[in-house]
């Protein structure tokens, strides 16, 4: 019985194990500054993130938290056309305050490229 299921294991296992094929995607630098309506972010929020996804189908993010002034730097950000996605949330009091605008809660389209490593965005 042991061998006969160890058999079955080999013969489902080994035609997977070149599966896991490890995709590269080329990366660019980006570093830029969050701003919130052309004002600085508000210094007590809880949790100030930016994320960017590529938009061709690999699962590939790129994530960093922003500083107190808003400041980012990411070293992997997928090239070509990426989803950016900011998220400024303040909790007090057991409430949450989320600062994402309604028309940027899905978030916002742009290319990365290597000629344009210094990327601003005002949510």
């Amino acid at each position: 019985m042991k061998r006969k299921f160890l058999l079955i294991f080999l013969l489902l296992v080994i035609p997977l194990s070149g599966c896991g094929k490890k995709v590269t995607i080329p990366t660019v630098k980006w570093a830029g500054k969050v701003t919130l309506r052309g004002k600085p972010i508000p210094q007590d929020l809880s949790f100030a993130v930016i994320q960017v996804r590529n938009t061709r189908g690999e699962a590939y993010l790129a994530e960093t938290s922003l500083d107190k002034e808003g400041n980012y730097r990411l070293d992997n950000v997928p090239q070509g056309e990426v989803l950016v996605m900011i998220h400024l949330i303040r909790e007090k009091e057991n409430q949450m305050t989320n600062f994402t605008p309604k028309e940027k809660k899905d978030g916002v389209l742009t290319t990365a490229t290597e000629d344009n490593p210094q990327r601003n965005f005002d949510w």
